[in-house]
């Protein structure tokens, strides 16, 4: 009797699927039945989430194919958050961020958190949303960002699936108009076996961006799986940084060389420059940030001292 009512429960579904596959999906959820009979929702650990479709989780990894992870490795949310910055994506016909400012620091505060904790047979599931206008600003629709992120070979990788998929407000809203925002999307969150088939990734490259790369594999690049080399970017971050403040100095330097002498006995007096020029200056020094405030008031007074 049992197995009869057992089969017969499972051809119900079988139909259900063809008809109602969303619901079909949704009801396995709430029964924590998976296809592989592997309860994910179980061994999942939540590191951030807002809603059902807004969320960063450890999970098992999804294929050992290619060896086990790295894990726990100890990044910076800063580090992560600059090379995140730095990926973007060559469509053929411009170069676009994969992310939004707003995205990368949610996901940079989540894996510094969740690599530094998650061990070798673990990988960081992500889904983000973003607004975007659309039609010349007159219109806004939200999309999501869905991926995979593991730390492996001394790299930060990231596998995307569901990229820039558009959120179907007029479907929520048919499926259960009493309740907003609680629609559960079944997200494709990357695979390391195959290939996304977002059609806004296909045929798309990562930017050459040194640090950064697409991941090739025995069937050629990859995509949608981007690796990113998260000290070598940081390093170069820090040069920059480091050659911007040398250029500041010697901006700041030769405007007060204009504004009081080179200190070798020239005088700012015959300098060439009227009182009012030189005040100009001092002005833009400090709206630059290139001088304290009390720098600021020391030289504006030995300006106006020769008048």
């Amino acid at each position: 009797m049992k197995v009869r009512l057992l089969s017969a429960c499972f051809v119900v579904f079988l139909c259900l699927i063809q008809v109602e596959p969303v619901f079909a999906a949704n009801l396995l959820d709430s029964l924590n039945i998976g296809f592989l009979g592997v309860d994910e929702k179980k061994s999942e650990k939540i590191i951030w989430q807002d809603g059902p479709n807004r969320y960063i989780k450890i999970v098992p990894q999804d294929s050992t194919n290619f060896g086990l992870n790295e894990h726990p490795v100890n990044l910076s949310a800063e580090d992560i958050n600059i090379s995140l910055s730095q990926l973007k994506i060559d469509t053929g016909r411009g170069v676009i961020p994969v992310f939004s400012e707003e995205q990368i620091i949610r996901l940079s505060a989540g894996l510094a958190s969740g690599l530094s904790v998650a061990n070798t047979e673990q990988d960081i599931i992500f889904v983000l949303e973003k607004p975007e206008s659309q039609m010349m600003g007159q219109t806004n629709a939200d999309f999501f960002v869905a991926g995979r992120v593991f730390y492996q070979w001394g790299r930060l990788n990231l596998v995307l699936g569901d990229y820039d998929r558009v959120r179907n407000i007029g479907f929520e809203s048919a499926y259960d108009p009493k309740s907003a925002d609680t629609h559960n999307y079944r997200f494709d969150h990357g695979k390391r076996t195959s290939e996304s088939v977002s059609p806004n990734l296909i045929d798309k490259k990562a930017f050459d961006t040194p640090g950064i790369s697409n991941k090739f594999v025995t069937s050629g690049r990859r995509s949608d799986w981007f690796q990113v080399d998260v000290n070598k970017i940081s390093s170069a971050f820090d040069k920059r940084k480091r050659m911007a403040f040398q250029q500041a100095k010697s901006e700041k330097l030769m405007e007060m060389q204009s504004l009081f002498g080179s200190g070798s006995g020239a005088s700012p007096v015959t300098s060439g420059r009227t009182i009012e020029e030189r005040l100009v200056s001092l002005n833009s020094l400090k709206n630059k940030g290139l001088i304290s405030e009390e720098e600021y008031s020391l030289k504006r007074k030995q300006i106006l001292d020769d008048l």
